[in-house]
């Protein structure tokens, strides 16, 4: 079964289930690549110990509020506006 739902021509698998893949699989933007920029903006900016914990615990906690509230949006009101817009029905 897993086989025939995760296969990219599944012709088993509902457009539910496709946009819940999709969602899950790529969020809004990589963590990895966010944190790499906060990163950046830290050493430049030659902060203390205590100020880079402080930066990166701030963005962690917007990023991940922002992360929750898309996904709960995609199950509140069925769509996600980013690809709704990206690729129109």
């Amino acid at each position: 079964m897993k086989n025939k739902l995760g296969s990219v021509t599944s012709t088993t698998r509902t457009a539910d289930q496709t946009l819940t893949a999709i969602l899950w699989a790529n969020p809004p933007v990589s963590d990895g690549l966010m944190f790499n920029v906060v990163r950046s903006m830290a050493l430049t900016r030659n902060n203390s110990t205590v100020e880079n914990a402080r930066l990166f615990a701030l963005v962690f906690m917007a990023y991940h509020d922002a992360l929750e509230t898309t996904f709960t949006s995609q199950y509140t009101y069925g769509l996600w506006r980013l690809w709704r817009s990206t690729f129109p029905t």
